[in-house]
């Protein structure tokens, strides 16, 4: 368990084209704007942004998938 982040500071994960690990939430928005141009918000769920990053690869005729992950830690551990 690692809740004060002293040995994995990332929380969430992008698999698309390829595997990207972000810090925080803003982070992994400002990436999803930049790399495939879908309008995200901080607000929308991880399963929100996921669906919108698929569509847009669908639309844009590219191949493979995409799964982001946001790591949960257990503080009571």
């Amino acid at each position: 368990n690692d809740g004060e982040k002293m040995f994995f500071e990332d929380r969430y994960r992008i698999s698309a084209c390829e595997t990207v690990y972000f810090p925080n939430k803003n982070e992994l928005v400002e990436y999803i704007k930049e790399e495939y141009g879908v309008e995200v918000s901080i607000i929308d769920s991880v399963d929100k942004m996921e669906k919108q990053v698929r569509t847009k690869m669908e639309q844009d005729k590219r191949k493979g998938c995409c799964f982001i992950n946001k790591f949960e830690i257990d503080t009571y551990g």
